[in-house]
């Protein structure tokens, strides 16, 4: 079967070492501290082979972590209690059971451990993962702007996470991004990023839609309302007037005044795209209309910012494949014909 995982580095998040060590009592404490207290025990024959590393590199409702242990560990930590921890294999394997589910994850099956679910994992020599933990009363506060109502139960996932399929991958390659954006200084850690919790949010609430969970028939259910003709005119009104500003799914549905679930199934019935995608294209033509009249002093990266676009590379690939060129190209013909059209260029002058 085709490897269903994006590429990641060696050793992902190596700029945000958190501790390495050979000691099996100070890894014990250290993760602990990270996460949760934990019982850690190695087989004896391993030991030679146990060697802990942890890089770790926090946001505001959610933290990146590869970690590895070199050898085979058990681990017990009972109830995560405080947040989610979705691991992602990217080397080796492991037997994870949470709550009454128990199976074995590797590189196309990764876990997502409840915190209200009690925890037991065997990791086998040589694992490697990718943990995303995320904060149990965010994600619980997503699920219920999602719904338009208090959550009564907690939320609880499918534990295995089957990598291969079209909603779980789409979710790694968004998982890839945000990895990519740590490491290259421009999200999470102390980058300052105005989009964080935008970024945080969209990580989280894809991970709702794609993995099966307590509230997946609620989302799914065809008694679901599409929001009133006035909620649509409100967040339509909301994206248009904070287009360059980091506003979350969440502020967009309180200004609509109706669930987020409401306004994605109005917004599919009225535009056969999402909230997420009619503000991304409200951007892109706020950008398309600056790259053509712009100054002199103004680029390609200036305006994508105003704009609220800070992914570089994905605002020129998307801007091309609706506009049919690079956001540079653009931005030249615009500058020439602003140029001429100041009289600044003669006939006599291109002569010459």
């Amino acid at each position: 079967m085709e490897n269903s995982q994006p590429e990641f580095r060696r050793e992902p998040l190596a700029a945000f070492p958190l501790f390495g060590t050979r000691e099996v009592d100070v890894a014990r404490d250290v993760v602990g501290r990270t996460f949760c207290p934990h019982r850690l025990e190695i087989p004896q024959h391993a030991l030679p082979r146990f060697e802990t590393r942890h890089n770790h590199v926090a946001g505001e409702s959610l933290s990146l972590n590869h970690l590895s242990y070199g050898a085979e560990v058990e681990i017990d930590p009972g109830l995560l209690e405080h947040f989610y921890l979705v691991q992602i294999p990217l080397e080796g394997g492991a037997h994870i059971t949470n709550g009454g589910r128990s199976f074995c994850a590797g590189r196309q099956v990764g876990s997502i451990l409840n915190p209200s679910l009690p925890t037991r994992m065997v990791w086998g020599d040589g694992c490697r993962k990718l943990l995303v933990q995320i904060r149990r009363d965010a994600l619980s506060d997503l699920v219920e702007v999602m719904l338009g109502a208090r959550l009564e139960t907690p939320l609880v996932f499918d534990p295995r996470l089957d990598l291969t399929r079209p909603g779980p991958r789409a979710w790694l390659g968004l998982l890839a991004r945000c990895v990519q954006a740590a490491e290259t200084r421009r999200a999470f850690g102390a980058s300052g990023y105005r989009f964080q919790r935008v970024i945080e949010e969209e990580l989280a609430l894809a991970l709702v839609q794609a993995q099966p969970s307590s509230v997946t028939h609620f989302l799914e259910s065809p008694c679901a309302r599409a929001a009133h003709a006035t909620h649509i005119r409100k967040a339509r009104s909301f994206i248009h007037d904070h287009i360059a500003e980091p506003f979350r799914m969440r502020d967009l549905s309180r200004a609509a005044g109706c669930s987020l679930r409401s306004l994605q199934i109005g917004f599919q019935t009225a535009f056969q795209v999402t909230p997420q995608q009619y503000a991304i294209r409200a951007r892109l033509d706020r950008a398309h209309a600056r790259l053509q009249f712009a100054t002199p002093a103004e680029s390609v990266a200036c305006i994508a910012h105003d704009c609220g676009f800070t992914h570089m590379g994905r605002f020129a690939q998307t801007y091309q494949e609706v506009y049919g060129q690079p956001p540079s190209a653009t931005l030249r013909t615009g500058k020439a014909e602003s140029f001429d059209a100041a009289g600044l260029r003669s006939d006599s002058d291109t002569q010459h």
